[in-house]
């Protein structure tokens, strides 16, 4: 059986020690006590105590970052960690050290306490099965607080305040507390603070679950700053998945004797979110993915609320119980809820990309009917409320005529819509994927199957962008939105589009030219909204100028031509105009590769 070592982590059955492992309890022999990664009289050396009190002069003010947390929790759902935790966070520093932290005239003043977090990050955390969470919450603050403790709250703060407005009130504190001058200089200070932690738990060889989930947050918060296709997000995503493996979280997760139900659904979730974004990624960026389902024990977190998984005992059970086939019988949208669906999906996702970035092409049509129908079985398999019609839905967003907006709490709308437009978006995307795999890989010119899907996409994507104003706390989503799933749909349409125009060859049933004009020029607006700055700014900009160049291609004047007998200047090798390498980065590679004053494609 699989067992983790404190000091090299999990050993699979294949591994050095298993023969000896798997017969010990034969043998009679007890497994031996865990050691210490650190030494507790172990000194830390000066230098790294004045950093990490650099560190900790962000939190002079600790009810800054209590403002934040407020706003965030407001408006959507954390990332990794549930809403009663930072609570516990935030009053154990207020208890213990709010006197210090605020009074402190220089950062000598605070080596005392740097110490104290060394001491405490270099030692594990102890639970066992009857651990509640808000004693496990406890365990990293107060007395205990520990340097993970402080990153995942710079990690939250970092999160929300890229999506605030520069004009909030919130800044101001931050400014006048001297943290951060304004919201620019506020989200990089943060994220230094984030690399600083997670290089301080490095050192202390420390590897706890909040670790892991500071770990993953950093990958969201680089995305968000520098872009989707930004390489030191990509390489610290090899790092999350590194450290997930080593730690077992890839094996069944389960709560036993020596793990609390909360520590194991938190694992379930994580190693879940994890999974996924790393189809993402994949997707996005046209490479193999790191984690594989064959190597990999995949489960569904159950549909609990924050404050349900605070339960014990009979209350929690009760919770359970009132779940329908794992899912919450409220019609209610959580992140559990998101991260149900789109578990079932990465897996079809997974053997999508398969195809899309394999090497074989043998039965590649009979993997992807059967491909199909497992999209279809597990669209089938879904709560209704999740199934509901996401245009109608963002229709009504103010309006308690829909059955299912008008159960939602009113301040609530906003984020519910947003996951929403992402279930579908997600669940579309994975269809257009596979269908533009197939003209790719099987150099088909049929796309009688892509199109309908890419203007599917391309509906949701506008329908939301039309509702940018009562989801503007959403702006890094927005945009997120416009490059995952709006980019490769808007591209296909517009090749395509454009290919129709130079053969005089119409498809009006699948591709009707005003509407495909009228939508393209309205994802076009959209993408000019991006601001330099936005981490996918650059993206959204090629983007924009691609298109508005297919635009004004389908828009002049052409001369006449035969309906056979495609000029080679004009289109060249028509299959390359469908992205030939089936991925999602394609897009940008192929706006590097044209020549814009050099006689390309849209020059001639």
């Amino acid at each position: 059986m699989p067992v983790k070592d404190n000091k090299t982590g999990f050993l699979g059955s294949s591994a050095f020690s298993a023969v000896f492992t798997e017969n010990n309890k034969s043998l009679g022999i007890e497994p031996p006590e865990l050691e210490q990664r650190i030494e507790p009289h172990v000194p830390i050396p000066p230098e790294m105590i004045h950093r990490g009190a650099e560190i900790l002069t962000l939190f002079r003010d600790i009810r800054i970052f209590e403002v934040f947390l407020t706003r965030w929790f407001e408006v959507c759902d954390g990332i990794t960690i549930i809403r009663p935790i930072y609570g516990v966070w935030i009053r154990g520093i207020q208890q213990e050290f709010d006197a210090i932290l605020s009074q402190h005239e220089r950062v000598e003043d605070l080596y005392g306490l740097s110490e104290l977090v060394w001491r405490n990050t270099q030692h594990s955390i102890t639970v066992d099965g009857t651990t509640s969470t808000l004693e496990w919450g406890a365990r990293h603050t107060g007395r205990h607080l520990r340097w993970e403790t402080l990153g995942a709250l710079c990690s939250a703060v970092g999160l929300i305040a890229i999506d605030m407005s520069e004009y909030d009130s919130a800044f101001n504190s931050a400014r006048a507390k001297g943290i951060a001058k304004d919201k620019r200089t506020m989200t990089e200070t943060i994220r230094k603070a984030i690399e600083e932690v997670l290089a301080f738990c490095r050192y202390c060889e420390t590897t706890t679950d909040v670790y892991v989930c500071n770990l993953y947050e950093s990958v969201l918060l680089l995305e968000s700053l520098r872009g989707d296709a930004y390489s030191g997000a990509w390489h610290r995503m090899g790092e999350v998945v590194d450290t997930v493996i080593s730690l077992g979280y890839h094996q069944e997760k389960r709560a036993d004797v020596n793990t609390p139900f909360y520590i194991a659904e938190l694992r379930t979730r994580l190693f879940d979110q994890i999974y996924g974004h790393d189809k993402n990624i994949s997707t996005f960026l046209g490479r193999p993915p790191r984690l594989s389902h064959r190597y990999c024990v995949t489960q569904l977190p159950l549909d609990l609320s924050d404050e349900e998984l605070c339960l014990q005992g009979a209350e929690l059970q009760t919770a359970i119980s009132r779940l329908n086939d794992g899912w919450n019988s409220d019609n209610r949208f959580r992140r559990s809820t998101w991260r149900r669906v789109w578990a079932q999906h990465a897996r079809i996702r997974e053997d999508i990309l398969e195809i899309v970035l394999g090497t074989s092409v043998e039965g590649m049509a009979t993997k992807a009917e059967k491909i199909r129908g497992r999209i279809r079985q597990t669209n089938d398999s879904m709560p209704e409320f999740v199934k509901a019609d996401v245009i109608e839905i963002l229709n009504n967003m103010h309006s308690d005529v829909h059955p299912l907006v008008s159960q939602w709490e009113r301040e609530r709308i906003p984020l519910n819509t947003m996951n929403l437009v992402w279930i579908h978006g997600g669940i579309i995307h994975t269809e257009f994927l596979l269908e533009r795999s197939l003209v790719n890989r099987l150099k088909s010119s049929d796309v009688s199957a892509l199109i309908p899907k890419a203007r599917a996409l391309l509906t949701v994507i506008l329908a939301a962008v039309s509702k940018r104003d009562q989801m503007r706390d959403f702006t890094i989503d927005m945009i997120a939105l416009l490059v995952a799933y709006g980019l490769p749909a808007a591209g296909v349409i517009g090749v395509e589009m454009l290919k129709q125009e130079q053969t005089r060859e119409y498809t009006p049933d699948i591709l009707p030219r005003s509407k495909v004009i009228q939508d393209l020029s309205v994802f076009v607006s959209a993408l000019a909204t991006v601001s330099p700055g936005e981490g996918n700014y650059t993206i959204c900009d090629q983007g924009r100028k691609v298109l508005e160049k297919i635009l004004d291609k389908i828009l002049s004047p052409q001369p006449h031509q035969p309906a056979t007998g495609i000029p080679h200047n004009d289109l060249g090798n028509d299959t390359s105009l469908y992205f030939p390498t089936g991925n999602d980065a394609e897009f940008m590679q192929w706006l590097d590769n044209l020549e814009w004053e050099r006689g390309s494609l849209f020059n001639q």
